[in-house]
């Protein structure tokens, strides 16, 4: 399980974390991107970051 959190423009949490379920961190990373249109995004599992993303 990974979480996806949006950042506002401020780089703080801005909402709750989008849960998604995928095999491994590629994967995971490419469901993420959906999330990353006109803000920077966050994929964790567990506690550990897996990337940050930036904005389309």
């Amino acid at each position: 399980m990974y979480k996806v959190y949006v950042l506002g423009g401020d780089g703080r949490v801005d909402a709750p974390p989008h849960v998604i379920e995928c095999d491994d961190d590629g994967e995971a990373i490419r469901q993420a991107r959906r999330y990353a249109v006109g803000t920077a995004i966050e994929v964790w599992q567990d506690a550990t970051l897996v990337a940050r993303l930036d904005p389309k």
